[in-house]
């Protein structure tokens, strides 16, 4: 073969692609040059993961507030039950009401029932449902010498994110809905509470750390006055 003929360039070109290609035949530039791509895909895989997993565990806080202001507006419906206090005893609740008194500008409620007890006084059967300072339900029974007070009726449980509860009654109003000769028929409830998913950030203002932090829901209903008791 004659030099003249041999073209030198192409063989070194074949020979560095040669000692550059692995053993699944692949080239190692072309490799390379996938891996931004790859590191891109991993990326907006782990993005989507944090994604889901932020959502669902907003979702799963959302659930439990209306789960807990469900189970806040039955308690007050039909009374709280506490052992060794409501033992063989008729639970106090709206439903069970003889008279209803509404205090604190609508954020409390007293209960008498209709039965009470011979030669106790109207008080010593009674119970109160409020709300207090920290977005909490609570309440407190009286059934003659035996009692119970601080009772949370809502949230379910005390959880805090940083200085603020995790759960809590943003707005509480009772009214009554009358009938005829100002008899109560329904007590109107409009309970208005938040979940919090996180902390606010230091950049963050109030109006922002509501609206990504938080997430509120309103409940509007009438309760059946068992007795139509006065208010």
């Amino acid at each position: 073969m004659s030099l003249k003929k041999y073209n030198f360039k192409n063989s070194f070109k074949k020979g560095i692609m040669v000692k550059l290609k692995d053993s699944s035949g692949i080239f190692l530039p072309d490799l390379v040059a996938s891996l931004p791509l790859a590191a891109i895909v991993f990326l907006i895989m782990g993005l989507a993961l944090v994604n889901f997993i932020t959502t669902y565990e907003e979702t799963k806080l959302f659930t439990q507030l209306q789960d807990d202001l469900f189970y806040a507006v039955e308690t007050i419906r039909y009374g709280v039950t506490k052992k060794n206090v409501t033992d063989g005893e008729g639970i106090i609740g709206v439903m069970t009401a003889g008279k209803i008194s509404i205090q604190n500008a609508g954020k409390k409620i007293k209960i008498l029932p209709v039965v009470v007890s011979q030669g106790l006084g109207e008080e010593s059967y009674s119970a109160n449902f409020w709300l207090d300072n920290n977005g909490q339900l609570m309440a407190n029974g009286y059934y003659g010498i035996k009692s119970f007070t601080d009772h949370r009726v809502f949230p379910s449980e005390n959880r805090k994110i940083g200085n603020f509860n995790m759960f809590r009654i943003t707005d509480l109003r009772f009214s009554p809905v009358k009938g005829n000769a100002n008899d109560v028929l329904l007590l109107g409830l409009e309970i208005e509470a938040q979940v919090r998913f996180r902390k606010k950030l230091d950049k963050q203002t109030p109006e922002e750390d509501v609206e990504k932090n938080t997430k509120k829901i309103k409940y509007k209903t009438s309760i059946l006055v068992g007795n139509a008791g006065k208010i």
